[in-house]
């Protein structure tokens, strides 16, 4: 007991003087699981740090939820990623006594200082943590995230980023933005979240930064919770949920910044598109394992493929091992970055349960039917849920082609409309466009 006293004691002085010794420096940073082998736990920490900075990161204290902290001597990794930054991250493995839910945390003592967003951010601890479930029943390979691209925002900009990150066993992963931590469950001093929102359902992340003096380069923090979720006979598990923290810093950027638009999450389709706009040239990165060009390629990295203002990309979905997967796409320009997630479902009616299951929403799809179906262009909806407020009729691709406000949800409807033959996906929402149902309709001669 006085041996880990004294180590923990230690950890804690080293973090002081690395302190008090000079620059604050941590950039950002997470905890992940690399393996499982019984209820032996390798976790990697990952922290980026400001490339000017004399301190390292890595000097605090891992604790592994069970009592116990890492005393072992650890080998750093460190890699310059940027011309501010870089990535540092080293591996510790852990054996608990037994199978059950744990949260492994990690806390500095010294958060960058100038923060805009936190108060006396340079006074309060850095603080990271991943809640886990060690089970013999949930084989799982958790979670490998790449946050590094979402360290800079263009001044005046809009900061539209992605998470990126890989599930090998194709789990649901729930995102969302949460207040910054110095310490299990103490949040940061007077934070605000600065306008930026989250789609919990692709992890897409969206702030109009807003314009800042000239030469003058802020700071603001926010963090991301990942909750990574199975379904198992009809009920929904937690299987992981981990806390990724990292700054933003805001550099001076030409208005013409890469910008990403089209479609972000697609059901039963057979292509969908994206679009690049504002950039007069850049390149483009793609990592969507159900895709290929439709000129044939399939290449997952299009970086030396020069793009320029307005180029429209179309991709054909090939059939996919999993119900549902993730997809993820950047643009690059002039050192900076956007990014999008891209979350595709086989059939639509699992997406619509899917996104129910992530926003929260009771579905309805039950109680809507659509008949006949096929049909010739003239077809009924029947609502029992009394729910409906209006639909909109969309093609395989995401393209609105009709919408019609519900004004009796009790009777039924009749569409009459010139819809070319073809498959089509109607989609229902409530009075406060939430989508409580998907049918998909096909239309024949």
């Amino acid at each position: 007991m006085f041996e880990e006293s004294r180590k923990i004691f230690i950890a804690f002085m080293l973090s002081v003087i690395a302190y008090t010794a000079g620059a604050t420096h941590i950039a950002g940073g997470y905890i992940s699981i690399k393996k499982v082998e019984g209820t032996t736990v390798t976790f990697s920490v990952c922290g980026f740090s400001d490339a000017a900075s004399s301190v390292h990161f890595g000097s605090g204290v891992l604790s592994f939820g069970d009592g116990a902290v890492n005393s072992a001597e650890v080998e750093v990794n460190r890699k310059s990623i940027s011309d501010h930054h870089d990535l540092v991250a080293f591996e510790v493995s852990h054996t608990y006594a037994a199978p059950g839910a744990y949260r492994v945390s990690y806390v500095e003592n010294h958060r960058t200082e100038g923060v805009m967003n936190v108060n006396n951010s340079g006074n309060e601890s850095f603080y990271i943590e991943t809640t886990f479930l060690i089970d013999p029943f949930f084989q799982n390979s958790f979670p490998a995230f790449d946050a590094s691209h979402l360290l800079l925002a263009a001044n005046a900009g809009r900061f539209a980023q992605a998470l990126q990150m890989n599930d090998a066993d194709g789990d649901l992963l729930v995102f969302s933005l949460v207040t910054p931590r110095k310490g299990r469950d103490m949040p940061v001093s007077g934070y605000h979240f600065a306008g930026a929102a989250m789609d919990p359902f692709t992890g897409n992340m969206l702030w109009d930064v807003g314009d800042h003096p000239s030469g003058h380069e802020p700071l603001y923090t926010f963090a991301i919770q990942v909750q990574e979720m199975r379904e198992q006979e009809g009920s929904w598990f937690t299987l992981s949920q981990t806390i990724l923290d990292f700054n933003v810093e805001v550099i001076a950027s030409s208005l013409d910044h890469p910008t990403l638009e089209g479609v972000l999450s697609v059901c039963d389709a057979e292509e969908f598109y994206l679009e690049v706009l504002q950039v007069d040239l850049c390149s483009l990165e793609v990592n969507l394992p159900f895709y290929q060009l439709l000129d044939g390629s399939t290449s997952a990295s299009l970086n030396d493929l020069s793009i320029h203002k307005d180029t429209i990309f179309y991709f054909d979905l090939m059939p996919s091992t999993k119900s549902y997967d993730y997809g993820h796409i950047r643009v690059h320009s002039q050192g900076y970055v956007q990014s999008r997630n891209v979350f595709y479902s086989q059939d639509c009616e699992s997406f619509t349960a899917i996104r129910n299951v992530v926003t929260g929403v009771s579905p309805h799809s039950e109680d809507i039917s659509v008949y006949p179906n096929p049909s010739d262009g003239d077809f009924k909806i029947n609502d029992r849920s009394g729910n409906l407020s209006y639909y909109k009729i969309i093609t395989l691709s995401g393209k609105q082609i009709y919408a019609e406000m519900v004004q009796n949800p009790l009777v039924s409807l009749s569409h009459q409309g010139n819809l070319q033959p073809g498959t089509y996906v109607i989609q229902f929402f409530d009075g406060f466009d939430r989508l409580i149902g998907v049918k998909k309709l096909l239309i024949v001669e």
